[in-house]
């Protein structure tokens, strides 16, 4: 249990702004592909 809940848990703890980072680049890609599709049309 403790293992498999580790890496995420510790990501959050460990403040490296890791998470927050990949939360962003998420956003951005997801904006980015809207905008491809909008100039698409």
């Amino acid at each position: 249990m403790r293992k498999s809940r580790t890496p995420g848990s510790v990501r959050g703890v460990s403040g490296n702004g890791y998470p927050y980072r990949d939360i962003f680049n998420s956003v951005t890609i997801i904006q980015i592909a809207c905008l491809k599709n909008i100039l698409s049309k």
